[in-house]
This record gives C-alpha cells, sequence and structure tokens, in this order.
C-alpha cells in the first residue's frame, strides 16, 4: 500500500518553518527529536493557539493515533470516526513508515467495497443550516454553537453562495485578536458581514447520487463534504467523510461502540463490557445504529455524555469521581429510557388490537 509521506521537522525548529511547511503540503508535519518522534503538528495548533513565530516545534507538538500496519480496515476507521483526527501514522516494526489521512481512507473504503450503493438523501446530515450572506460574524458563531454543526451553508437571495466552518470563523477571530482586520481598529472583527470572508468555491452533489460517487468526488477536489442539492439547485443536506464512517461502521459487524477523549484508556474493556451488556437488551427493543461517550476530566470529577444513535436518539449524561461508576449510571438512564419506550410500543400494540376486536 502507498502511504501518505509527511515532511520533518527538527523540534528545535521554529515554528513559523513548520507553518511554511503545512502551507505548501496541506498535511500536517512530523515533528522529530534527533531519530525519536515527538509529534506532529497542525495548521489549527499553530493558529488556534496563537503561538509565537518563536516557538519551538517541540513545544506544540502532539502524538497522533499510531496503527500497525496490519490493522483491520474497520479498525482504522473508528480511528477517524471516534475523534477530530485528521491523519492517523502507520508503524511497521517501531518504524513509522508513512500516514493514511481521510482521502486515503476513503479510497481504502472503495477498493474494499465496503460503500454501499444507495443514494446520499438516506445518510446525509439534514436539514442543512443556513443563513444570509450579509449575516455578521458574531450571528454566524452564535447559530453554529446553537445547532451544534461545524458548517454553514450561506444564501445569497435565498440562493447557495458559499460556505463557512466554524474553522474559517475561529481563525478570523484569533487573526482580529492580533492584528485588526479595518483600518477602524474599534470595530470587532464579530461586527463584519460574512460575506467578506465566505469561501464560494462550494462543492456540491444532488441527493440521487450514490455514496461511492460522493467519496469520489471528494477525493477528487480533497474535500471533507459536499453539499447535497435537489433538482433545482436548492441545499438540503451536507455530507461528510464523517457520515461516510458512520455509515460504514453501523453496517459492519455488531453495534460501534465509539469512546471519545477516554481519559483513563486502562478501563476501555471494562466500559465496552458495561455498555454491550446494556446494547444486548436494548437492541432487541429499539434499533440501535452506533452508541458514542465522550468523557471530560475536570479536576478529580469525570463527566460522561452518551448518546445513542438509532431509532431513537437518545442522550443522557453523568459524572462521578469514578470513571465505571459514571459510566454504569449512564448505562442505567439509558437502560431507563429505552424501558419506558418498550412500555410504550406495548401500549400502542394493545391500543391497535382493541381497535381491531
Amino acid at each position: 500500500m502507498k502511504f501518505v509521506n509527511l515532511e520533518k521537522v527538527d523540534a528545535s525548529s521554529l515554528v513559523s518553518q513548520a507553518l511554511t511547511k503545512i502551507q505548501k503540503s496541506g498535511l500536517p508535519v512530523l515533528v522529530y527529536d534527533k531519530n525519536k518522534l515527538v509529534g506532529i503538528i497542525e495548521e489549527k495548533d499553530i493558529i488556534f493557539r496563537a503561538v509565537s513565530k518563536n516557538t519551538k516545534c517541540k513545544s506544540i507538538a502532539k502524538m497522533p493515533p499510531i496503527i500497525q500496519i496490519d490493522t483491520p480496515l474497520i479498525q482504522i476507521c473508528k480511528k477517524f470516526y471516534s475523534g477530530k483526527n485528521k491523519i492517523v501514522l502507520v508503524s511497521d516494526k517501531d518504524k513509522i513508515v508513512g500516514a493514511i489521512d481521510r482521502w486515503l481512507l476513503l479510497k481504502l473504503l472503495i477498493e474494499n467495497n465496503l460503500l454501499e450503493e444507495k443514494e446520499l438523501s438516506t445518510i446525509m446530515s439534514s436539514p442543512i443550516i443556513a443563513i444570509d450572506e450579509n449575516a455578521k460574524v458574531s450571528f454566524a458563531f452564535a447559530t453554529l454553537k446553537k445547532y451544534g454543526v461545524r458548517r454553514l451553508a450561506v444564501l445569497k437571495d435565498s440562493k447557495l453562495s458559499g460556505i463557512i466552518s466554524i474553522f474559517d470563523i475561529t481563525k478570523l477571530k484569533m487573526q482580529g485578536e492580533r492584528k485588526p482586520i479595518l483600518n477602524t481598529a474599534k470595530k470587532s472583527v464579530l461586527d463584519l458581514e460574512i460575506k467578506s470572508f465566505v469561501k464560494r468555491e462550494v462543492h456540491t452533489i444532488t441527493k440521487e447520487n450514490s455514496v461511492p460517487l460522493a467519496a469520489k468526488k471528494m477525493i477528487e477536489l480533497r474535500t471533507t463534504n459536499l453539499i447535497v442539492i435537489d433538482s433545482q439547485s436548492h441545499p438540503v443536506g451536507i455530507i461528510t467523510i464523517k457520515d461516510i464512517l458512520k455509515d460504514v461502521l453501523k453496517r459492519t459487524a455488531k453495534i460501534p461502540i465509539i469512546l471519545s477523549n477516554l481519559p483513563d484508556p486502562i478501563f476501555y474493556s471494562e466500559i465496552n463490557s458495561i455498555l454491550e451488556k446494556f446494547l444486548t437488551k436494548a437492541k432487541k427493543i429499539l434499533k440501535i445504529n452506533s452508541i458514542e461517550l465522550r468523557f471530560k476530566k475536570e479536576g478529580s470529577t469525570y463527566l460522561v455524555h452518551a448518546r445513542l444513535h438509532g431509532e431513537k436518539n437518545i442522550v443522557v449524561q453523568s459524572s462521578s469521581n469514578n470513571l465505571l461508576d459514571a459510566v454504569r449510571q449512564v448505562s442505567l438512564e439509558l437502560e431507563k429510557i429505552v424501558l419506558k419506550e418498550k412500555e410504550k410500543k406495548l401500549q400502542k400494540r394493545k391500543k391497535i388490537e382493541f381497535e381491531n376486536e
């Protein structure tokens, strides 16, 4: 397999040198201290942290997921789906031999016939959230937060004219804080209209097209998303690489258990065991596509946010000083809700039977 090759920088190099390489290749860079891998640096690591150009690469490098060269493809999908990973490194006998990015992953899924021939309308995120191009940056930012989405379609006279993402706006805010975009320093970047910053090159695809075709188009255009349009070119949804991975995981093996930002990996198997026990009961009552747990540690307290995807999208959360107790609480809360759904179904069935007598 031909992997993605990343450029290298020395740990003592300045961040400005890393940024030049990143912007030229569009890929992260590997950071080495002599012959030892320290981590990688992405563009967002530099921009979001507002680091000085004189900062050394070693101080902001982070270690990405590393897989073995023989790791199953479905496991690689989970690595990308369970976090915000743009790339995973590939190791062969403790030596980094390359990387897999999101587009190479799509290519591998196509080659292995893991993408189902079905219309995009069956897996796209819909409806797409849209705002007018005359809206202010502050309104766009608030809208992204309100709906929990990463991108907004931008309209001009009710027609699609561009797209803006949380990354675009955060980058804009950071740049505005460092140096005013306008000569009128009193005017905040948040008060500017988004039409000056919108990406006008919007990649679209019609909803009748297939998932494999969308994946091929993403690879060709090097984009992570496509706006889905109807026959009148109106935006009706958005399809992302994450949507495609979610569909693959949903259709393969058992119900995917996705653990994001797990603070203590040593508990991975015990947490899986708790959730599998719950899923064994729950899947007899509801159609379940996946279960996702996101973890956060605040001081000595573990916060667990759980989302059950499927026939019913159920969200619960819990907190405890004991990680496993927090997971058990989440499992119990989910079980209570699922049992209530079972009772509703029984009542509905009895009502229908009574009416048919």
